[in-house]
């Protein structure tokens, strides 16, 4: 019974002390602050900022030629046109292009050659790891390499290269056999 008095005691304390904390005399100063802040004059929101319409890029280059790409078959014939060249070397713009022209020398390997009579084929390996037989008079390199002699140990051929003023000159190459 002692017990239960003291709880309600303790309680009525609590209850007392919490309804104190409710007072009006604590919200003065915010009551002044809020009636101070509404006596200014009220004033105007600033407007947004105009916002311009997109306008998409319009990429112009795609007409040209791409970079990354090699030259145009046509564009042969119109380096190969000029009339003040010296030479009569240039390449055929109507051969039909072999398999080997697309890879560049330093990614073909001579593997081995092969007889047969008067015969002879070179085997060629690309970078891919496949072999390719080519003779006498076939083509492989990006400049117009055409073969001209197939030993045991090399393969001569004549290259066709651009001489950067719009004239064609031959150049002499050779693929040596790796083993």
């Amino acid at each position: 019974m002692r017990l239960t008095f003291i709880i309600k005691i303790s309680l009525a304390a609590i209850t007392l002390l919490g309804l104190s904390g409710c007072s009006d005399d604590g919200n003065k100063d915010l009551t002044q602050w809020i009636d101070q802040v509404k006596s200014k004059p009220a004033t105007g929101i600033e407007p947004l900022p105009e916002i311009r319409p997109y306008e998409a890029f319009i990429y112009s280059a795609a007409h040209l030629r791409s970079p990354f790409t090699s030259a145009r078959p046509e564009a042969i014939g119109e380096l190969g046109s000029l009339e003040s060249c010296d030479s009569d070397v240039r390449p055929d713009p109507n051969r039909v292009r072999e398999e080997l022209e697309d890879f560049a020398l330093q990614s073909l390997q001579m593997v081995g050659s092969l007889s047969q009579g008067s015969t002879h084929w070179a085997l060629i390996k690309q970078d891919s790891g496949s072999i390719h037989r080519i003779q006498v008079g076939n083509h492989l390199g990006l400049n117009h390499g055409q073969i001209v002699n197939i030993s045991e140990q090399n393969i001569q051929l004549m290259e066709t290269v651009p001489n950067g003023q719009g004239c064609w000159e031959a150049r002499p190459m050779t693929l040596e056999v790796q083993l």
